[in-house]
């Protein structure tokens, strides 16, 4: 026999975006865990959804990457906005999920420049938390990458265009 064993319920935090603009959406979600009284197994149908929803996480990474504003500063502007207290770890975290789940993506990428017969390679300076580090971009005109390195040397390039056989204009 299966019996009811308990209620449960998480909350999502979102932005929901429309023509009049951003709101703060958060929802819910209420569940029932069940428990067999035979063998006292537990369990739950809910399947549980990340705290925070792929808008706020859009939007986050979008004044981060493109409107360049610093990780603190967005922490505050979505406190004023929108009455989410996030922290920069939060936030930190937000970019490494997000990081992963476009990782298949970025493989890609990096597959499709390196099995190409010409490559453009730079590398440039930056500072990151006091400390200088290197970032590489790689390019065959129709696709580009972006390679993190913490120094300069020739292995990084090795390492993104490892099996090439064509033309490298540096």
């Amino acid at each position: 026999m299966i019996y009811r064993w308990g209620r449960y319920s998480q909350t999502v935090y979102d932005l929901k975006f429309s023509r009049a603009g951003i709101k703060r959406w958060v929802v819910r979600y209420s569940f029932s865990r069940y428990i067999c009284w035979k063998c006292k197994a537990t369990f739950h149908l809910y399947t549980r959804k990340p705290k925070y929803g792929a808008g706020l996480c859009a939007y986050l990474l979008y004044q981060i990457i493109e409107v360049q504003i610093p990780q603190n500063a967005v922490a505050k502007s979505v406190h004023q906005l929108f009455g989410l207290p996030l922290s920069r770890g939060l936030i930190n975290h937000v970019k490494s999920i997000e990081a992963s789940r476009y990782q298949t993506a970025y493989s890609g990428i990096l597959d499709r420049i390196s099995a190409g017969n010409l490559v453009h390679a730079d590398e440039t300076k930056v500072g990151i938390g006091g400390k200088d580090a290197y970032v590489w971009v790689f390019t065959n005109l129709e696709d580009v990458a972006f390679v993190y390195s913490e120094t300069r040397e020739a292995s990084t390039l090795q390492d993104v265009l490892s099996g090439f056989r064509g033309v490298l204009v540096s």
